[in-house]
């Protein structure tokens, strides 16, 4: 753990894995990542990302091509059609669990899962948590959807869904990206397709999704690196 956060320290932000580049396990965040949050390594992570603000990206998911149906998710999945399946459970996993409630700075990014699908997610959660007894909800101190206000990002190359409910989504929350230069990117017409997504989104608004946001994430920081 102690290496892991001095790596932290020289980072603008860092990529949550299920396991590390040498195959071995990541204590916490392999087999027992379906409890995420509730190990003591885990929570020593979270708390450091947090001191740092250094916030945490998922990019696209863990669990992409279900055990029962492999040959045909992993086409499906190959086209990208599908790509943000893995990332509610993510969401559930961090609220849920309480990671949110126990490092309220800390920031998950959801990278290239798009945004309009969040909402959902947002209500539905805070259904199933009114309907629980008690007893059975999670141990969180607010109701799971206002952690989407907060502490859970994503970003986005296309999603003009997104863009039209971005009330919905959270304006705050939202990232554009330009996936340059793999085949989901649009470059060099990028602003193209900007243009045309972002059609009568007031200035403030548009400029905060596609630059404002993740300057007030990123901080200094990405100035920083980027003047390397």
């Amino acid at each position: 753990m102690r290496r892991i956060v001095i790596l932290l320290a020289l980072l603008v932000g860092a990529l949550v894995t299920p396991a590390a580049a040498s195959a071995d396990p990541v204590p916490g965040l392999d087999q027992d990542w379906p409890m995420c949050g509730t190990a003591p390594d885990d929570d020593g992570l979270w708390v450091a990302a947090e001191a740092m603000e250094i916030p945490l990206s998922i990019h696209v998911g863990f669990a992409l091509t279900p055990a029962a149906d492999k040959g045909r998710m992993q086409r499906v999945q190959a086209s990208g059609v599908v790509r943000f399946t893995d990332a509610p459970i993510r969401v559930a996993q961090f609220v849920e669990s309480g990671v949110f409630a126990r490092s309220p700075r800390l920031h998950l990014v959801l990278v290239e899962v798009d945004s309009g699908w969040l909402p959902y997610l947002r209500e539905q959660m805070n259904d199933r948590f009114k309907r629980s007894a008690a007893a059975a909800r999670p141990a969180i101190v607010r109701p799971p959807g206002d952690y989407f206000d907060t502490n859970i990002f994503s970003t986005f190359i296309t999603d003009r869904y997104a863009v039209k409910n971005r009330q919905d989504v959270g304006v705050t929350q939202m990232l554009w990206s330009s996936d340059y230069p793999h085949s989901g990117a649009d470059w060099p017409h990028s602003w193209k397709t900007i243009e045309d997504h972002f059609d009568g989104v007031p200035a403030d608004e548009k400029h905060a999704i596609l630059a404002g946001n993740a300057l007030r994430l990123y901080g200094s920081r990405t100035v920083a690196a980027s003047s390397r």
